[in-house]
């Protein structure tokens, strides 16, 4: 008789603990769905932030390729090809300072276009 209600107290206390996990305690998949959605709604509302998140990939993952061959500025003198400029150290920094380059040009032209865009659209030249 004991045994049968420590039994019964015993499952009541795993199935109100059971009901307070499912009340509280997130399905595992939860928030990767969450995450997954709020990305898909940004992207659909706000597509430069995500294009902007794209190049900044794609330069973080195309830093370290060298994908063009160094440019040389040689000339003939005398009969021997003499190199004006060596770019051999150059080269394995192209691609870090390309992205550097590249990333202050977005800065100004950014800069550029928040203060044209207010005068264009309200007709001030």
């Amino acid at each position: 008789m004991t045994n049968k209600i420590g039994s019964f107290f015993k499952k009541l206390a795993d199935d109100i603990l059971d009901g307070i996990k499912k009340l509280f305690v997130p399905d595992e998949d939860y928030f990767s769905n969450s995450v997954g959605d709020m990305q898909d709604s940004l992207k659909r509302k706000m597509p430069i932030i995500s294009q902007i998140l794209e190049l900044m990939n794609r330069l973080i993952n195309e830093a370290g390729e060298a994908s063009e061959a160094e440019p040389s500025f040689s000339f003939t003198m005398y009969g021997t090809d003499v190199s004006l400029i060596d770019f051999s150290i150059y080269s394995q920094y192209r691609t870090y300072i390309h992205s550097i380059v590249l990333a202050v040009s977005y800065a100004f032209f950014i800069r550029s276009l928040i203060r044209r865009v207010p005068k264009a659209i309200g007709g001030i030249t």
